[in-house]
């Protein structure tokens, strides 16, 4: 099973949105993840910001 293991702001300066429904993918492991709830941020999988489908 793979985990998200973190959600973080990049340095408080600079805001990802998160956008219901969009799909992201970790390039390490390969699990892919849908964003149920939108939010400010970055999606992080093994220390590494998840990639936009």
């Amino acid at each position: 099973m793979n985990i998200i293991t973190s959600i973080e702001s990049l340095h408080g300066d600079v805001n990802l949105a998160n956008e219901t429904g969009k799909r992201y993918f970790c390039g390490t492991c390969g699990a892919e993840f849908i964003v149920t709830k939108g939010g400010e941020g970055i999606i992080a999988c093994h220390g590494k910001p998840l990639v936009k489908k």
